[in-house]
């Protein structure tokens, strides 16, 4: 189970220090997991702190299909890089996901970047490696 942080409206919260503490990591990206590793309290303790926190509004809970990047995402990366360095572009990519030990059809948000940041080095022309930073940029945004 995940949960990430929403927007803080203005208002009064009130907050006992496991909730605080629990809001902080969550704003931290780390996962429920984690969060329980970190802090010392009991599953029912964290359990209603988080329940306490989405009814107060300032966290949602995240499907975890939500976490990852589909296939769509692998298609352009393939495209994209193909743009700037031709045919060679579709084993990059599929050695890239397995230097970052990633199925190409559930590649993780959180190192998306990171894996165009990596493909993005074997193109040599500035002006192609800029196109095709922009584009993976603008994919993972929509």
């Amino acid at each position: 189970m995940q949960f990430r942080p929403k927007k803080i409206a203005k208002g009064e919260y009130f907050l006992n220090g496991i909730t605080l503490e629990i809001l902080h990591l969550i704003h931290k990206n780390n996962s429920v997991q984690e969060i329980a590793e970190k802090i010392s309290v009991d599953n029912e303790t964290l359990k209603k702190s988080l329940k306490d926190l989405v009814k107060n509004d300032l966290i949602e809970k995240v499907s975890l299909s939500d976490n990852f990047m589909g296939k769509d995402f692998h298609e352009a990366l393939k495209a994209n890089l193909a743009k700037a360095i031709g045919p060679l572009a579709e084993y990059l990519v599929e050695d890239a996901f397995s230097d970052f030990n990633v199925n190409s059809e559930k590649i993780p948000k959180n190192q998306a970047a990171s894996i165009i940041r990596y493909l993005a080095e074997e193109i040599k022309d500035a002006n192609l490696k800029h196109n095709f930073l922009k584009k993976m940029t603008e994919f993972i945004k929509s």
